[in-house]
């Protein structure tokens, strides 16, 4: 690693620790539903959860797995 990156990840490191990461429940949804706490656990996820009747009979119509 050069003088530069080591700095650099330093400073990310400083800044990690002065203002630590905050999970926004109101943004945690969409396509990271993987990192959400509720998946799985209360929630089963995007399709299961607010794909409607018609989003699953178009999805099953453009599926072309077995």
């Amino acid at each position: 690693m050069s003088d530069a990156a080591a700095a650099a990840r330093q400073g990310a490191a400083a800044l990690l620790v002065r203002y630590p990461p905050l999970e926004d429940d109101a943004l945690t949804r969409g396509d990271g539903c993987f990192m959400c706490r509720s998946h799985g656990t209360t929630c089963n996820g995007l399709e299961a959860e607010w794909w409607t009747e018609l989003e699953w009979e178009a999805f099953r119509d453009r599926d072309t797995s077995d």
